[in-house]
């Protein structure tokens, strides 16, 4: 069975994905990640006033490969490193950090 999981994902590394440069993710394994999974990742920064802040941006992205627990390859136990592919953009929205007010 498929599962969805939203995923809050910083500035920097969402836009890398957002422009198809970054298609994996290093995330917790904490969550049972499975291929076939669909990743809503949510892009989340700072507004003006530094304070923490979703933007409207969203992805959805499958989950194609999940590597767990090779520390001889850096990936420490605890740890999941996920192959991503772009499934859909949802842009409802603004930058990240731009607030919606007038």
């Amino acid at each position: 069975m498929t599962t969805m999981h939203e995923l809050k994902t910083d500035c920097d590394s969402f836009h890398q994905i957002w422009h198809s440069r970054k298609l994996f993710e290093l995330r917790p394994d904490d969550r049972n990640f499975q291929v076939g999974d669909v990743l809503l990742l949510r892009e989340h920064g700072v507004d003006a006033n530094n304070e923490p802040k979703y933007s409207k941006r969203s992805l959805l992205m499958l989950v194609v490969y999940v590597l767990r627990n090779v520390p001889e390859y850096g990936l420490q136990p605890g740890f999941a490193a996920l192959s991503l592919k772009f499934l859909a953009r949802l842009e409802n929205n603004l930058p990240c950090g731009m607030d919606t007010k007038p």
